[in-house]
């Protein structure tokens, strides 16, 4: 983990689950973390806290000019973002803009900004928040699922056109993990869905994080265009109950 110390990484949603658990990986692992939020929990060596709107996308150039236009960003984690829970029949324009304004237009314009950044330096990395949703829709979150599954082609997109400059650009795809954000699915269907789950539990944000780690490191130096699912193993197969029956 000492190849992080002193690297400058910024995060978005960095305050609560995923993001938390992001931050304080590559906080242990000596960088300088930059983290974007709404909210800070609390006050942390080496750690920085912007209280900024992603979707204010004026302010957002401006405070990013100010505080980067001489410092070198190393990695960024595009972790930020919304899941709403409503039919198709039910979502409304202003919905859907918020859906895809929060999701894919700040997570686009940020990489856009960090990797002009990046490609007058040395290079560096993005990491994009997909989800599995983005791979396999489920009711009542079909909008959500549309702006991942932008996601992930930009996530392409991005690697292939700044190739050029030494960036990686990588996005994962998480499954149900335990977080804030999911409690009150957990609670309504918390035991319903793990049938579908090979490994048979639920995600830790920690788990997320560590794969982060992976795909920022040396070791993923020839990983680039890729989304990787972390789900423990959801929907291998149509009729995973049936590998726990005793034969």
């Amino acid at each position: 983990m000492s190849e992080f110390k002193d690297k400058t990484i910024l995060i978005t949603g960095s305050s609560r689950g995923i993001g938390a658990a992001i931050t304080k990986y590559f906080l242990a692992a000596g960088a300088n973390v930059h983290g974007i939020s709404q909210s800070q929990k609390s006050k942390k060596k080496n750690y920085t806290h912007w209280k900024i709107d992603l979707s204010d996308f004026k302010s957002l150039e401006n405070w990013f000019v100010k505080f980067f236009k001489e410092k070198s960003i190393d990695i960024l984690i595009n972790n930020a973002g919304i899941y709403p829970q409503q039919k198709l029949l039910h979502v409304t324009e202003e919905k859907w803009n918020e859906t895809f304004t929060i999701n894919v237009k700040s997570l686009f314009f940020l990489s856009q900004m960090v990797a002009n950044n990046m490609k007058d330096r040395n290079g560096g990395v993005i990491i994009n928040a997909a989800s599995y949703a983005g791979l396999h829709p489920s009711i009542g979150s079909g909008v959500y699922a549309a702006s991942k599954t932008a996601i992930i082609s930009l996530t392409k997109s991005m690697a292939a056109e700044w190739a050029p400059y030494n960036i990686r650009v990588n996005s994962y795809s998480p499954g149900f993990i335990l977080t804030d954000m999911t409690a009150a699915i957990y609670k309504k269907y918390g035991k319903k869905m793990l049938k579908d789950i090979a490994l048979k539990r639920y995600g830790k944000p920690e788990e997320i994080a560590e794969i982060i780690g992976f795909f920022c490191s040396k070791k993923a130096s020839y990983i680039t265009g890729e989304n990787i699912k972390i789900t423990g193993g959801k929907f291998l197969v149509q009729n995973q109950e049936s590998a726990y029956e005793k034969s």
